[in-house]
C-alpha cells in the first residue's frame, strides 16, 4: 500500500514537471523605437505531457518553457531563423535537421509576433509544429498566449 501512493506521488511530480507556474498573461511592454516584440509560447494538447522546450533565434537560446507558458523579447527588423533547441543547444545544423521546428521569417519595425510551440496527440500520431502569426490575426495563438504563464527569458532583445 505504502509503495502505491509513493507510486502515485511520483507520478504525479512527473506529469507536473515543466508545467509553467509563472504569473499570468499580461503583455509585453512597448517595444523601443525600431523594434519588434516577438512572444514564444509552449501548448501541448490531447494529454501530452510537454517537458521544458527550449526557443533559439539565430543560435542563441531565448529562453526554456514548459507547458502552458511563454515569454517575450524584443529584436530588431531583419532576417531570422527561430527554432528549438537539441540536447546539445541551439546550433543552427540542429535546426537544420528537424525543418518542421524551424522557420525561417522576416520581422518588421513596430510588429508584434506569436511563435508557438504546439504537440497535438492524436492517438496513434503525435503532431509536433512551431509556427509564427501576427498578433493582431493570431486568433487562436492570441487566445492561448492570453491564457498562458510567463516565464524569464535569458535575454531581453536580439
Amino acid at each position: 500500500m505504502k509503495s502505491i501512493r509513493i507510486f502515485i506521488a511520483l507520478l504525479s511530480l512527473v506529469v507536473m514537471v515543466g508545467c509553467a507556474t509563472g504569473p499570468k498573461y499580461t503583455p509585453a511592454p512597448a517595444a523601443p523605437e525600431g523594434s519588434a516584440t516577438i512572444y514564444f509560447m509552449n501548448s501541448s494538447y490531447g494529454g501530452v505531457v510537454s517537458p521544458l522546450k527550449s526557443f533559439c533565434v539565430n543560435s542563441v537560446k531565448i529562453g526554456s518553457i514548459g507547458f502552458g507558458g511563454y515569454t517575450w523579447i524584443t529584436a530588431k527588423p531583419g532576417d531570422y531563423v527561430i527554432g528549438i533547441a537539441g540536447m546539445s543547444g541551439c546550433p543552427e545544423d540542429y535546426a537544420n535537421a528537424k525543418g518542421k521546428l524551424k522557420i525561417n521569417t522576416t520581422i518588421e519595425s513596430g510588429g508584434i509576433y506569436i511563435v508557438e510551440y504546439e504537440t497535438v496527440d492524436m492517438g496513434v500520431l503525435v503532431e509536433t509544429t512551431l509556427e509564427i502569426t501576427d498578433f493582431e490575426d493570431g486568433g487562436i495563438h492570441k487566445k492561448r498566449l492570453q491564457g498562458s504563464r510567463y516565464s524569464e527569458s535569458l535575454v531581453n532583445s536580439i
